[in-house]
């Protein structure tokens, strides 16, 4: 056996009644980051994906957290640019990169940390993909 996991589930209907459940239904979580990968299928189902001719890397970095490297933060980039969304309607907030060695190398270079190396840049640029192709107003997008 290469592993066991254990967990908590529930199932509810579209009014919230509980249908099913394993464990403690009434158990509070916070999913944090273990979600993202629901969230960007989203950018897939609903058309936005092909729309803006997304490539795979493009969706594994939606669907996922990163650590600040360059190629993560171009490719941020490039995901808006095909989106032609700026920059600047990222919202998620600056944090140091998690790879180190980018940070101190920004610093080096003096260049801005921007929100393109927050690790949830990704998930963020698709939370405004969906917006920018439902036609919804970027400015009303917390994200």
């Amino acid at each position: 056996m290469e592993s066991i996991h254990s967990g908590h589930f529930t199932n509810v209907d579209s009014t919230g009644k509980l249908v099913a459940y394993a464990g403690n239904p009434k158990r509070m979580i916070f999913s944090l980051s273990s979600i993202k990968p629901l969230q960007g299928l989203s950018v897939i189902e609903i058309g936005a994906a092909d729309h803006y001719n997304l490539s795979e890397k493009d969706i594994a970095l939606i669907c996922s957290s990163h650590s600040g490297e360059k190629q993560h933060a171009q490719r941020i980039k490039t995901i808006l640019k095909k989106a032609e969304i700026r920059l600047e309607a990222l919202k998620c907030g600056m944090h140091t990169p998690i790879a180190k060695n980018i940070y101190k190398s920004l610093i080096l270079e003096g260049k801005p940390l921007t929100s393109v190396y927050h690790n949830c840049s990704g998930k963020h640029a698709g939370m405004l993909i969906i917006a920018k192709y439902l036609e919804e107003p970027l400015e009303n997008i917390i994200n």
